[in-house]
């Protein structure tokens, strides 16, 4: 397993894992697929921002990626992170989240910041356990505030310090 900045070359299977979970799950809830060409986008700003985009790969295939960015705009926001990861289908369960989380982490600490905070659909308890694991709290929860495949969707907020 490797860890490392996505590059473009990479662009083709992080659109592949989020459109994958756009149109069959509610860990990611957009809806319409995201195009290479978007995801160009997505790194070209990323990378001027001075903000990773990670990818994790085994025998040179990308299973996951995974970002963050400051939590809201405003300034007296600074001290806080959100980040998120997503791993393709056949790759969950297999240390490989744990890892890019890890990674992530310590990514946002040395961007200094003092806390991260990941949102996820409250249905997700893997990502939940996952991020548990690693010393998040749930600090808040929001019920039925989206609607995806016709039924209602809540979210957790976990929150960790860094």
């Amino acid at each position: 397993m490797q860890i490392r900045e996505a590059t473009h070359q990479d662009l083709a299977a992080i659109a592949e894992i989020e459109n994958y979970e756009r149109a069959n799950g509610t860990a990611n809830w957009g809806i319409e697929p995201e195009s290479i060409e978007q995801w160009a986008e997505k790194l070209a700003t990323a990378q001027a921002a001075g903000l990773p985009i990670l990818v994790v790969e085994e025998a040179g295939v990308v299973l996951g990626y995974g970002s963050f960015r400051q939590f809201r705009p405003h300034e007296a926001w600074s001290p806080s992170a959100e980040h998120w990861l997503y791993l393709h289908q056949d790759a969950r369960g297999r240390g490989l989240g744990g890892a890019l989380l890890d990674a992530l982490l310590e990514r946002i600490a040395q961007a200094g910041y003092r806390n991260t905070i990941a949102c996820v659909e409250s249905g997700n308890a893997g990502s939940i356990r996952l991020h548990e694991g690693r010393g998040f709290e749930e600090v808040g929860r929001f019920s039925d505030v989206g609607e995806k495949f016709g039924r209602s969707l809540s979210v957790v907020f976990l929150r960790k310090r860094l």
